[in-house]
């Protein structure tokens, strides 16, 4: 710290009696000199601990995992950096941190919380999370370690047909023995009901009454088709983001399957 200096007035006698004269003057203090040590590795000072949870430890093919990541005690908590989320085999959506802070008495008291959501078709780890900090009474570097999860994925996996999936169910299907058999009834029946289907959907085209998705599987469905074109395709990561905070985060974003239908035509 550099020298501080300090000037003072004051009342001083003059040499003619009963006469006094007002006058400045200064003091000085000493230098000082601090020396700062750099904090190895960390930025956060304080005293902190963690916790993560995840809402199943056993999910169904493309089903979600919900994720949530706290830490509490008293610190800087807006220095907290958010946390990343890898995950081979999976995709993972994060929500930005929520940062709550408040004084108590002299302390600066805080709460940080991160949710995910994790989609998988295999079963997976996530592996511990860690956070380092200046412990103000211990004077170390001290840490805390959420405890790994593993996730169960259970049934089949739910995936495209490949070229050769695809070439087997073509050939099942031309060695099966087709039977033809002509009924009046049968044929006015069927040709009915076509009729009847093609007039309803013009009509449904012609007034464009049916345009939201409802059904949560139906959404679901279409997300797993987009994902194998995300970060492809400007207007694919922009549906799989609507479907996302659809089924994940409570969103009610209107889906437009036949825009959904015709962009992914353009793509295969």
């Amino acid at each position: 710290m550099s020298q501080q200096k300090l000037r003072l007035q004051g009342r001083f006698a003059s040499r003619e009696m009963f006469i006094n004269q007002l006058q400045w003057k200064s003091i000085s203090s000493n230098d000082l000199t601090l020396h700062v040590k750099p904090l190895d590795g960390v930025d956060l000072l304080g005293e902190f601990a963690m916790d993560m949870q995840v809402d199943k430890e056993e999910i169904a093919p493309n089903e979600a995992v919900n994720m949530t990541v706290k830490i509490t005690g008293e610190g800087n908590f807006d220095d907290i950096e958010p946390f990343k989320l890898t995950l081979p085999n999976a995709t993972v959506f994060s929500d930005s941190p929520k940062v709550t802070t408040w004084m108590e008495g002299e302390k600066l008291k805080g709460e940080f919380v991160q949710k995910f959501a994790i989609n998988a078709q295999k079963s997976f780890e996530i592996s511990p999370l860690q956070l380092r900090f200046y412990h103000l009474s211990t004077k170390h570097i001290e840490s805390v370690t959420t405890d790994a999860k593993i996730i169960k994925v259970l049934g089949k996996t739910v995936s495209s047909p490949s070229e050769k999936g695809v070439a087997e169910e073509e050939k099942i299907h031309t060695e099966m023995p087709i039977k033809w058999q002509f009924d009046i009834r049968s044929f006015a029946f069927g040709l009915g009901g076509a009729t009847l289907v093609v007039l309803l959907v013009g009509v449904l085209y012609r007034f464009k009454k049916i345009k939201i998705i409802p059904r949560r599987i139906q959404q679901r469905d279409i997300l797993q088709k987009l994902l194998k074109y995300q970060s492809q395709n400007e207007a694919v990561d922009c549906w799989i983001e609507k479907l996302e905070a659809n089924l994940y985060r409570g969103g009610k974003h209107p889906i437009n399957r036949k825009a959904i239908d015709t962009l992914l035509e353009d793509l295969v």
